[in-house]
């Protein structure tokens, strides 16, 4: 059966974010006089949700601050998730060409509330849904949160592609029984998601494109 829906990562899928986390990261470590981290290195703890985040950055010895470095965290980052974040090269126009197409949807182990500024402020109404981790619901991989908006589209999971730059994506998408998708443009190795089960790999938006219109 040809792809009808298609489930969207946001960090390191559709936009590239890591400047914007890192410089939240980086705010709430030097307000607690604690060591800054590099880009590298936070790009390499992006991905399990931001409480995983804030306590990959802290020190080892440092972890009894972790609720003061959250607050600092999103305190800072509410007011500038989009200081330097934008959209991957061919990513707006390749949702733009999606739309009626596709079902689509957003679901990202991001904080709800920033979820749900960020995606209508780059791709409008694009999206039936736009999700991230909200208490009492399970982050990616568990697939609760997915299966909810497979649920409300009626779609069978077989006729819908889960697409993302992380293991967490590719992990959902087998345990929902969806086509999983990796990104090699974002904040995981490539490798690692054909490792973990991907059923394609895909180096550009062209080829997303391309690669999604060929399932049959």
């Amino acid at each position: 059966m040809a792809i009808k829906g298609l489930i969207f990562d946001l960090d390191g899928t559709l936009l590239n974010t890591l400047g914007d986390i890192h410089a939240a990261v980086n705010h709430a470590l030097a307000c607690l006089d604690m060591p800054c981290r590099s880009i590298g290195e936070v790009k390499s703890m992006i991905g399990d949700g931001v409480a995983k985040l804030i306590e990959r950055a802290l020190p080892k010895d440092a972890l009894a601050l972790k609720g003061d470095a959250l607050k600092l965290f999103r305190d800072y980052y509410g007011g500038h998730m989009r200081d330097l974040s934008k959209p991957y090269e061919g990513i707006a126009e390749m949702i733009s060409s999606f739309k009626g197409k596709y079902a689509m949807a957003v679901l990202s182990n991001k904080p709800d509330y920033a979820v749900k500024e960020i995606v209508p402020a780059y791709f409008g109404d694009a999206f039936s849904h736009a999700v991230g981790g909200r208490e009492g619901i399970p982050l990616k991989p568990h697939p609760q949160a997915v299966a909810t908006i497979i649920a409300d589209w009626g779609i069978e999971p077989a006729d819908i592609a889960i697409i993302g730059d992380g293991v967490q994506d590719i992990k959902t998408a087998l345990a929902v029984g969806a086509m999983p998708i990796g990104v090699s443009w974002g904040f995981s190795d490539g490798q690692t998601l054909i490792d973990n089960g991907a059923a394609y790999l895909c180096y550009g938006a062209y080829e997303l494109k391309k690669t999604l219109a060929g399932i049959k």
